[in-house]
């Protein structure tokens, strides 16, 4: 006897064995269709390419395939299927032309690609909304064709299948804290929240990806696998990467159902239930995504840079800058006509040097596809940016290169771009250079282009106030160039190459006496670390010496000591020691402080340390000197501190002013109240140090009470440390 159920088994499994080939070619011509029309177009090849094999002469067909393939990377299968239908068509459809054009574009086949957009232009009515795009893609062409000999520097990478996909991968940055780790965003398959539709509600059939934040590190000499950021961070809607703080503890990232009306909100990296909210704070500034505020960028925390299309700009994207000063944010400044055109500028990034530019801007007849990026320079004496640069070949391409970013370090850069040898929408890219870029070396004085007009009324008014009868000419300006002090192994300071800066120095103070200067010491880690410790200062009393013998105040120097605990160097590479990176990091850092008001111009330069031997601990400690850290004291001596407490705790340093015998020692550098209360609280119940308090130090200086009530609407956590006060 049959059993009807095993029949019908049978008869189940057969059915979806075969149910793909039972299904007939209008079947996957409407498929190719409806992925095609929700730009899916992956999906829209796959389907279009079985239908093709039955039915090879559909046109319409065709050219969804060949458009397909475009938009899949895959420029030679559009340019022959396109081709093809041009040839095998009697009355081609104006968008092949189009399309056969954009592909020979991104192949940088300039000459035919222009011939088929003018195919295109005969072939389109006169009034379609695509001429002035053709128009302009021409001119691009001719650009490509003028510059097609010539090379921008570097060497470009992409990052690679185990960092990009097959979906849109942009806004690379570089771990403030880790050079080898980066940040991005990416709207890929597996995102929180699937497919989602314009209005954000969710469609598996249809919809697109929104985009998630990502990180990924090199591990063994590679990129390794990106791994989403925490549930905590990312979420249904687009979460994309903006910046980060200048020490790295805060992530300013966007959440929006769009990516044009959502808010930028602030995380700090804390990771227990107690210490975080239920929300993220809200980032408040004058840039409002939902008003067409994108691409922002923060130079130092407290300057702010941004595209936007509100009214009163140059025309499509402009760039602006605000900056936090006296409590607020200043009202948003265009940056001018020479960085800004007709056309759409985007993605700013400014240097360290606070006056080097970099932005992508997609101007007809200056760039070689769509966005390219360009660099341009800020003079002081004139208060005028240079004409922007365009990057060229190998950074710039036939597609759109934007996002990008040079490492702290000055020898590599990041970026994202839609070149069609990349394997998705847009993929990270890296660049390296073979010299260091200048304008990461330093910082400038002051510190970003925004300031230079207040600073140099400033200066003008100083000088007309010292010089009533006007022989000083107001727009003077002293300039000092100061390197880092070497030392050698027996802790001299005093070498000839050192006394080029000691002698800036004296100069300095002979001109401006109310300057301050600091010197940090810093060793190259081959003694215990209290001696390490003790022998940095000693190395930066050293340098004081020096300069009070030649009539510098002692009152106006403080010396301070870091020992080995931010190594600009590595000290071990290849498994050797590393000899020069030791006598790099054995060093006497300057600083001058209190020059706000005068007329003087001081750059400080950075050792140039090869990229390979480069250590992530120097630009920490670069970070916290340009922001506010706590510092908590351990004791005051007039000899050298012998506990073990400098080992236990990080950050530990000593300072003196040259005109005191008193040594204070400090542990710690965290950057909100509450953990340096703990580490105070922890010092007093644990090692009976009950003389533990806790100091504030903004831009690498102690301030008073006083001090912190006045830069509190800079530094807002200064108002926990100030409730102590009261």
């Amino acid at each position: 006897m049959i059993d009807l159920k095993v029949c019908l088994c049978w008869v189940l499994l057969f059915a979806a064995a075969t149910g793909a080939y039972a299904q007939s070619p209008k079947t996957f011509k409407k498929r190719g269709q409806q992925f095609f029309a929700t730009e899916r177009y992956a999906d829209a090849v796959r389907a279009y390419e079985r239908y093709r094999a039955t039915d090879p002469d559909d046109e319409e067909a065709l050219q969804e395939l060949g458009i397909s393939y475009y938009f899949t990377n895959r420029t030679n299968n559009a340019r022959r299927t396109l081709t093809d239908l041009l040839a095998a068509s009697k009355r081609p459809a104006p968008i092949v032309h189009f399309y056969l054009a954009r592909t020979l574009h991104a192949e940088e086949r300039y000459e035919e690609a222009i011939a088929s957009y003018k195919d295109y232009l005969r072939a389109v009515d006169k009034d379609s909304v695509n001429r002035p795009f053709v128009k302009d893609a021409i001119r691009r062409c001719a650009f490509g064709l003028r510059v097609r000999y010539r090379n921008g520097e570097g060497y470009v990478e992409n990052l690679g299948e185990a960092v990009n996909s097959v979906g849109d991968d942009f806004k690379p940055i570089q771990s403030p804290n880790y050079e080898t780790t980066l940040y991005f965003s990416s709207a890929r398959e597996g995102n929180l929240g699937g497919r989602r539709n314009d209005e954000g509600l969710q469609d598996e059939e249809n919809g697109l990806y929104g985009s998630d934040m990502f990180t990924t590190s090199v591990v063994n000499g590679q990129w390794d696998e990106t791994t989403p950021m925490s549930y905590l961070l990312n979420s249904p809607r687009h979460d994309v990467v903006v910046d980060f703080s200048k020490t790295g503890d805060r992530l300013y990232y966007y959440k929006g159902y769009t990516l044009y009306a959502g808010d930028v909100l602030i995380d700090t990296f804390r990771t227990s239930s107690q210490e975080r909210a239920l929300r993220a704070a809200r980032f408040e500034s004058p840039a409002a995504p939902e008003r067409g505020d994108v691409e922002m960028h923060l130079y130092n925390d407290t300057t702010l840079l941004f595209a936007s299309r509100r009214a009163g700009g140059a025309g499509g994207l402009d760039l602006y800058i605000t900056q936090f000063r006296d409590g607020v944010w200043k009202l948003p400044e265009n940056l001018g006509p020479t960085i800004n055109g007709a056309y759409d500028e985007t993605s700013p990034f400014l240097s360290r040097d606070g006056r080097t530019l970099y932005f992508s801007s997609n101007r007809a007849g200056g760039t070689l596809g769509g966005l390219d990026i360009f660099r341009s320079v800020y003079d002081d004496a004139t208060q005028r940016w240079s004409t922007p640069e365009n990057l060229l070949s190998p950074v710039n391409s036939a597609g759109d290169d934007l996002h990008f970013r040079l490492g702290r370090g000055g020898y590599k850069g990041y970026f994202s771009s839609s070149r069609k040898s990349g394997l998705g929408k847009r993929d990270l890219y890296s660049v390296v250079y073979q010299q260091v870029r200048e304008e990461q070396r330093s910082v400038s004085t002051p510190l970003t282009f925004y300031e230079v007009p207040d600073y140099q009324q400033a200066e003008e008014a100083l000088a007309a106030a010292n010089n009533p009868e006007g022989n000083f000419a107001p727009s003077s300006v002293q300039r000092f160039q100061l390197q880092p002090l070497l030392v050698d192994r027996k802790g001299r300071v005093d070498a000839p190459q050192n006394r080029r800066s000691l002698d800036e120095l004296v100069r300095l103070h002979q001109a401006f006496p109310e300057v301050e200067i600091l010197l940090t010491g810093h060793g190259d880690g081959n003694a215990q670390p209290e001696l390490d410790l003790f022998f940095s200062i000693k190395h930066a009393e050293a340098a004081a010496a020096y300069l009070t013998e030649r009539g510098v105040l002692p009152e106006r120097i403080l010396v301070r000591g870091v020992g080995s605990a931010y190594p600009l160097a590595k000290r071990v590479l290849n498994g050797q020691t590393n000899e020069v990176g030791e006598r790099l990091n054995r060093r006497v850092d300057i600083q001058v402080g209190n020059t706000v008001g005068m007329p003087l111009a001081v750059t400080l330069e950075e050792p140039n340390v090869p990229r390979a031997m480069q250590d992530f601990k120097g630009r920490q400690y670069s970070g916290m000197q340009e922001g506010l850290v706590y510092r908590v004291h351990l004791q005051r001596l007039k000899q050298r501190y012998k506990g073990d407490l400098i080992q236990t705790y990080p950050h530990a340093f000593v300072e003196r002013r040259a005109d005191s015998d008193w040594y204070d020692y400090y542990v710690g550098a965290p950057a909100y109240y509450d953990s340096a209360r703990q580490l105070k609280d922890d010092l007093i119940g644990t090692h009976a140090v009950y003389d533990a308090y806790v100091l504030p130090y903004v831009r690498g200086r102690a301030v008073t009470a006083a001090e912190a009530a006045i830069l509190q609407e800079e530094f807002s956590d200064l108002a926990a440390y100030l409730e102590t006060k009261q």
